[in-house]
């Protein structure tokens, strides 16, 4: 792989890696078993 490829690749998954601010899984869990409205654009993956 060149120099390029890798500095695009790492470019891309800078910008669109959703890991670094991803919520705590247990923590969104607890808020909907407490009845907590979640409201606006929230995002949660797994």
């Amino acid at each position: 792989m060149n120099r390029l490829t890798r500095a695009l690749r790492w470019f891309i998954w800078d910008r669109f890696n959703l890991h670094s601010d991803a919520a705590n899984a247990q923590d969104i869990i607890d808020s909907f078993r407490k009845g907590v409205d979640i409201k606006g654009t929230n995002l949660w993956i797994q």
